[in-house]
C-alpha cells in the first residue's frame, strides 16, 4: 500500500460559514471557493457548550466532556467552591498530535487552545492561550522559544481586549483591530515559518484573532447581512472583519502553493459566531427562586460593593488603576463564590460563562445540602421547569432554549466532575454572567454583555456552526455535508493511514474519500487506550496572568 498523503490542519478560530459564504460569493475568498468545489464542505457541529476549551479539547482527543472533563476556561478546585483555570495538563487523554508521534511520523503544533504546558512530541509544540505568557517554557523542544522570538520579537501569547484603552483611546475599537491585525500577521508569519523547517506528517496550527475580532464587531456584520444602512465608520468596521478573513485566505493560497505538494489540507473551526444580546444575571434568578441564598453582608460590605460598582462605571482608567494598587483584593481571585453564597442554604448555582448549573450535592460538594437519588432528581426537575418559565421583560419571549441534563449530553469517568445542567439560551444570544467576583446580591436579571469595558466589550457570542474545508488527493469533490468536531480527530488519523485510538467517541468520515481510496483502506483500531500521567497545576503567578487574560478576552 501507498504511503497516505500528509496532512496540514488549520484552524480559524470562531471560523463561520455566514461570513465564508457571503464573501465568497462576491468572489473575495477564491481559495477557500476552490478548496471547497473540489473538496468537502461541512457545517462543523462543535460541543455543548460551543466555547474554545471544550471544543478543542473535544477535537484533538476525539472524547466527549463526560471522558476528558473540560467543561468551561474554568473547572472548581477539588473539595472547594474556589474555582481554577484549566490547562492541558488537565487532559488525561492523549492528543492527535501525539498518536501520530506514537507511530514515528513528524509533527508539528501551533497556537491550540490547552495544549500548556507542552508536551513532548516528535517534533515541535508551541503551547496556546493557556500559557501564561512568553516568559514560560511555552514551546517544545524550550530551544523553539528563543527561534520564534528572535523570529518574530513582538509575538505574543494572545491580544486580550485592553480596559486600559478602552477608557483612554480616542477610538478604542479601531486601535484594538490594529492591534489584532499586527498578531494575524505574526500568526501567519509563524506557522510559515514553522511549515517550512520540515516536511511535516501532520502540521495543526491555529489563527485566533478571527474570534477576537467577531466578539468586538460583530453588530456591525449582522448589520450588514441583514441590508441595514450603514456609515462610512461602520463599514470600515464591518471590513475589519471581512478583510482577516480575506488575508487569510491569501495566506492560505501561498501556504498551499509553498507546502501542499502531495498534502491533504483541512481547514476548520472550534465553534461558529452570531450576535451577543443579553446577560443573564442567573444566581440572581436562582436566588429569586429559593435556590440559591447569598451570604448576609454587612453595611460596610455592601457600601463598599455599590461604591465599587460606581467607581467602574463612571471613574477615569487612572484612578481605578490607583484605587486598585491602593485596595487590594485580599482574597483569591476566583475565591469570592465561597465568600458570597450561604451554602447552607443553597441547592443549585450556576458558574460559567454559559450558565451552567451545579447541585450543592451531599458527598460531592464541600457544603452539600442536597442529597442524591430522589431528593437530587427533584431539584434537577424544579429548577428545569423554573429556567422554562424565564421571559425577557423587553420582549416576553423565553431565554432557555433548552436545559439537558449531563447525562443528555455526556457519558465517561468525567462525568460527576461536569455542571449537573447544561443550557442553551436564545441559541447563544444571551450568555450568563454569572462570575461570582462580579455579581452582587440584587434584583437585575439582565443586563448588557460586558458593560466594564464599553466600546471594547463583547457583542458576538460562539454558535454550534463551526466550519469544515476538507481538500487534497482522494477527496470527494463538491460534497456539502454535516459532522461533529469528535469526527474529525478520527478522520485525520484514517486519512493519514494510521488506526484509530481506542474510546474515540466521534466516527471516520469515510464518505469525504473517493470511492476508490476507500475500497482500498480498511479502518484500524488501536487494541490499547493511550493516557497522560498526572496534573499539572498554576503558580501563583501563573494563574494570575492566565486568569487577566481570560478576564480580557471575556471568559471570566
Amino acid at each position: 500500500m501507498e504511503p497516505s498523503p500528509k496532512m496540514i490542519g488549520i484552524g480559524i478560530d470562531g471560523g463561520t460559514f455566514k461570513i465564508i459564504d457571503y464573501l465568497t460569493a462576491r468572489g473575495r475568498l477564491p481559495t477557500m471557493r476552490k478548496m471547497m468545489d473540489g473538496g468537502v464542505k461541512a457545517s462543523l457541529i462543535s460541543t455543548i457548550q460551543p466555547i474554545s476549551h471544550t471544543a478543542w479539547v473535544s477535537l484533538y482527543t476525539g472524547k466527549n466532556a463526560g471522558k476528558h472533563g473540560i467543561f468551561d476556561a474554568v473547572r472548581r478546585r477539588k473539595g472547594s467552591y474556589e474555582l481554577e483555570p484549566i490547562n492541558g495538563g488537565f487532559v488525561e487523554h492523549e492528543p492527535l498530535w501525539s498518536a501520530f508521534s506514537r507511530h514515528g511520523k513528524r509533527v508539528c503544533v501551533f497556537n491550540v487552545p490547552v495544549t500548556y504546558p507542552p508536551r513532548p512530541v516528535n517534533g515541535f509544540m508551541v503551547s496556546g492561550m493557556d500559557s501564561p505568557g512568553i516568559e514560560s517554557a511555552f514551546t517544545y523542544p524550550e530551544t523553539l522559544k528563543g527561534e520564534i522570538l528572535r523570529a518574530f520579537p513582538r509575538y505574543s501569547i494572545d491580544l486580550p481586549m485592553d480596559a486600559f484603552v478602552a477608557s483612554h483611546h480616542p477610538e478604542p475599537l479601531r486601535h484594538m483591530v490594529e492591534k489584532i491585525y499586527e498578531s494575524l500577521e505574526i500568526q501567519i508569519g509563524v506557522i510559515d515559518y514553522l511549515l517550512g523547517r520540515e516536511d511535516w506528517d501532520f502540521f495543526f496550527g491555529i489563527i485566533t484573532v478571527t474570534d477576537r475580532l467577531q466578539h468586538l464587531l460583530w453588530p456591525y456584520v449582522e448589520r450588514k447581512f441583514d441590508g441595514a444602512e450603514i456609515t462610512d465608520d461602520e463599514e470600515q468596521l464591518v471590513e475589519g472583519v471581512f478583510g482577516a478573513y480575506e488575508r487569510i485566505d491569501e495566506a492560505l493560497s501561498y501556504l498551499l502553493e509553498q507546502y501542499g505538494s502531495a498534502r491533504r489540507v483541512m481547514i476548520l473551526s472550534d465553534h461558529g459566531f452570531g450576535p451577543l444580546i443579553k446577560d443573564v444575571h442567573l444566581n440572581n434568578f436562582l436566588a429569586d427562586q429559593g435556590f440559591l441564598s447569598f451570604s448576609p453582608r454587612s453595611v460596610w460590605e455592601r457600601s463598599a460593593t455599590h461604591l465599587f460598582t460606581a467607581a467602574k462605571k463612571h471613574l477615569p482608567g487612572e484612578v481605578k488603576q490607583y484605587l486598585k494598587k491602593k485596595f487590594p483584593n485580599r482574597l483569591p481571585y476566583f475565591g469570592k463564590l465561597a465568600q458570597q453564597v450561604d451554602w447552607d442554604k443553597t441547592k443549585i448555582y450556576s458558574l460559567g460563562f454559559f450558565g451552567n448549573l451545579c447541585v450543592n450535592l451531599r458527598g460531592r460538594e464541600p457544603l452539600g445540602i442536597v442529597g442524591p437519588g430522589s431528593q437530587y432528581e427533584s431539584v434537577i426537575e424544579n429548577v428545569i421547569s423554573k429556567l422554562y418559565e424565564l421571559r425577557d421583560p423587553d420582549d416576553g419571549e423565553r431565554v432557555v432554549d433548552r436545559a439537558y441534563r449531563k447525562e443528555e449530553l455526556y457519558h465517561g469517568e468525567a462525568l460527576d466532575a461536569l455542571p449537573d445542567i447544561f443550557l442553551v439560551m436564545r441559541n447563544y444570544a444571551y450568555m450568563a454572567l454569572n462570575q461570582f467576583f462580579e455579581i452582587e446580591p440584587s434584583s437585575v436579571l439582565f443586563g448588557k454583555p460586558f458593560r466594564e469595558m464599553g466600546k471594547l466589550s463583547h457583542t458576538g457570542s460562539h454558535r454550534l456552526e463551526g466550519i469544515l474545508i476538507f481538500h487534497g488527493e482522494d477527496i470527494i469533490a463538491g460534497k456539502e455535508t454535516e459532522t461533529s468536531i469528535l469526527d474529525v480527530a478520527p478522520t485525520i488519523l484514517h486519512a493519514s493511514g494510521l488506526p484509530i485510538l481506542k474510546g474515540y467517541d466521534g466516527n471516520v468520515r469515510s464518505d469525504f474519500f473517493a470511492p476508490s481510496w476507500r475500497e482500498k483502506r480498511s479502518i484500524d483500531y488501536e487494541l490499547h487506550e493511550y493516557r497522560w500521567g498526572g496534573e499539572f497545576g498554576y503558580s501563583e503567578d501563573e494563574e494570575r496572568d492566565v486568569t487577566e487574560r481570560l478576564k480580557g478576552l471575556g471568559y471570566l
